[in-house]
């Protein structure tokens, strides 16, 4: 593929699906329509178009999993090393096994506003991008987990004092991603698709791109409704044309979703049709993918229910006295925890000036829609 790191996970699309050996026997099998660039993996269901069952070879899902990190991640911060505390090595063994490191923080922010920390397990690469570089295993901290200031880890490469240390695994925030199905003005739309000469779009083709996903995804005008269709994960799983929570769902719920399920060349709508090359056809996509979400105000709501005595149901609120059970050991907590996402409700109610328990459920609810969040494997 590209000699160069990877853009996002939508360059996938163009990686062969045979051996290496087989490439070169599989890069063109003829002249006509669907005969060049075979070699490609069917990651958009390529050759099922027209089956009588919707099927899917479900490759798009992994796309939800896989990801480039942005060029301003990777923190890093200089380490010291204890030779006091460096055993022996026995016979046989590496000369730099079980170090005690002593670094300057076990844990911090990250230029993004995420966090980072040493702990039991974790793996951090010493003195990345030296000759000297190596992934070491993090096997014990101290003096307590809790006021941790060195840890222990196995080590086969020597290095000298100050060397860098940069966890492999660090929550990162990335801001500015704008989520496409609460997009409803086209400047907005325009401005995240930055039309120029340098790119295989115009602005012209972005203008109709934005009408062919709002039109797919809001029936109901200018407004969430009911019967929308909004954009959710690529992880979304196919499910059948009668599936009452979920009819018909599958690729066509996710952003690659296409401008006509029955053509054979499967474009999605943010596809560039008419282009000689897929690198150009994909060109729309490859750009807005790593600044578009399809979630927001996603929340992590736990519940626990008691039950207690009332005291006084005048007052508001209404005064309580003791559990109930509680004394003789006989209560019950029911608890629950619920991933709450807004962003796929039918319409957004807004917030309920007074919450009635006796009232119906909120009108704007969607059962069976929720979308949990998931982490990033790169």
């Amino acid at each position: 593929h590209l000699d160069r790191p990877l853009v996002n996970a939508t360059e996938l699309l163009h990686v062969s699906a045979f051996k290496p050996h087989e490439l070169t026997q599989q890069f063109r099998t003829g002249d006509e329509d669907g005969q060049q660039f075979a070699h490609r993996a069917p990651w958009l269901d390529e050759g099922l178009v027209g089956a009588e069952v919707p099927l899917s070879h479900r490759l798009y899902r992994a796309l939800e999993f896989l990801g480039t990190h942005s060029r301003t991640f990777g923190p890093a911060f200089a380490g010291t090393v204890s030779l006091a505390q460096v055993p022996p090595p026995p016979v046989g063994l590496p000369p730099y096994p079980n170090r005690v490191v002593v670094p300057a923080a076990m844990s911090g922010t990250t230029a993004t506003g995420g966090t980072w920390r040493i702990a039991v397990g974790s793996s951090l690469v010493i003195d990345r991008g030296r000759p000297s570089e190596e992934v070491v295993r993090v096997k014990a901290v101290g003096p307590t987990p809790h006021v941790a200031t060195w840890f222990v880890a196995d080590f086969l490469r020597p290095h000298a004092a100050g060397f860098t240390i940069t966890p492999a695994t660090a929550s990162e925030r990335v801001p500015g991603r704008i989520n496409l199905n609460t997009v409803w003005d086209e400047e907005v739309f325009l401005a995240l698709c930055d039309p120029n000469p340098s790119n295989h779009f115009n602005a012209a083709l972005a203008r109709t791109v934005f009408g062919q996903l709002k039109a797919s995804r809001t029936v109901e005008g200018e407004a969430p409704g009911p019967r929308d269709r909004p954009f959710r994960s690529l992880a979304a799983g196919m499910t059948p044309p009668d599936d009452t929570q979920r009819p018909g769902g599958g690729i066509q719920d996710t952003l690659l979703r296409f401008a006509n399920p029955d053509d054979p060349n499967r474009l999605p709508m943010l596809a560039v049709p008419g282009r000689p090359h897929p690198y150009q056809t994909y060109d729309l996509l490859r750009k807005v993918f790593t600044n578009v979400t399809v979630r927001s105000n996603v929340f992590a709501v736990w519940v626990t229910v008691g039950f207690f005595e009332v005291t006084d149901d005048r007052a508001r609120p209404v005064k309580l006295g003791g559990e109930l059970g509680r004394s003789a050991g006989r209560h019950v907590r029911h608890r629950m925890f619920a991933i709450v996402d807004r962003s796929v409700l039918q319409a957004n109610p807004g917030p309920q000036r007074d919450f009635d328990p006796r009232a119906a459920h909120s009108p704007g609810s969607a059962f069976g829609r929720v979308v949990p969040y998931l982490s990033i494997i790169d």
